[in-house]
Order: C-alpha cells, then sequence, then structure tokens
C-alpha cells in the first residue's frame, strides 16, 4: 500500500514539474528572430486587448508594441517577469494616440486631460512574448 501511495505522489510532483516548467509564449519562440532577447517586469498592459504592455528592464522602462499586431497578451500579466525578443524604435506618439493608451491603461480623466502635445519616444517591438517563471496566466 505505501508503494502504490509513493508511487502515485511521484506521479503527482512529476506532473506538477512539467506543468510549472513549461512556458507559455505569445507571438514567435524567442530562439528566433531579430533583434535583442530582454528580460523584465510588466509594469502595465493594454486593460482593453492586451494590445501593448510597459515592461521595465536592468536599463529602462518602455512601452512594448507587438510586431504587425500579430498577438496579444494577457491583461493580468501585471507583474510578471517576462522574456521578449525586440527590435529598438523610436515612435512619434500624436495626443490622440497618448490619450487612447491611457484609456486603454484605466487612466482617470483628469491624467488624460494633461496630454497636450504629441512625443517622440523609445519603444520595444516585440515579436515574441515568454512569461516567465508561471504555468499559466488569467486570459
Amino acid at each position: 500500500m505505501l508503494k502504490i501511495l509513493l508511487h502515485s505522489l511521484v506521479a503527482l510532483l512529476f506532473i506538477l514539474s512539467v506543468q510549472f516548467s513549461q512556458a507559455e509564449v505569445f507571438g514567435q519562440k524567442l530562439e528566433s528572430g531579430e533583434g535583442e532577447l530582454l528580460e523584465g517586469e510588466v509594469v502595465e498592459v493594454c486593460q482593453s486587448k492586451g494590445c501593448w504592455m510597459k515592461v521595465k528592464t536592468a536599463n529602462d522602462e518602455r512601452m512594448v508594441r507587438f510586431k504587425d499586431y500579430g498577438f496579444f497578451v494577457p491583461k493580468t500579466l501585471k507583474g510578471q517577469k517576462v522574456k521578449m525578443r525586440a527590435v529598438g524604435v523610436d515612435k512619434f506618439v500624436s495626443v490622440k494616440e497618448q490619450k487612447h493608451l491611457l484609456e486603454d491603461a484605466g487612466a482617470s480623466k483628469e491624467e488624460i486631460a494633461k496630454v497636450t502635445k504629441a512625443i517622440n519616444r523609445p519603444e520595444w517591438l516585440a515579436s515574441g512574448v515568454e512569461i516567465v517563471g508561471t504555468a499559466s496566466v488569467k486570459k
């Protein structure tokens, strides 16, 4: 009886270890593609579709958009560690787009009203995103 119980426990631990070791990937696998392999923490996510996120890396914090609008990430990704394959781009952001992004992020009307001029800013254009250290994230 003890032997059966021990085998069942080993099988359960194996199943759990497989589930938690498989990374969830959005877009292309990170091994291929152009750009840098980056790692950081998600500090903000589009709450409308998951069509962009802000990531804090060791060097800076930037908006991350997804190549060809080809994939989305879970809206619950805030606070998670991610790896991504991305290219740095300079992005012109109009007043209208800035306000739209703030609305997507759930900003207050007062914060949105403060936007009065277009900006240029560095962003990442990611071809793939991998969630680090989790089996799955609610979508």
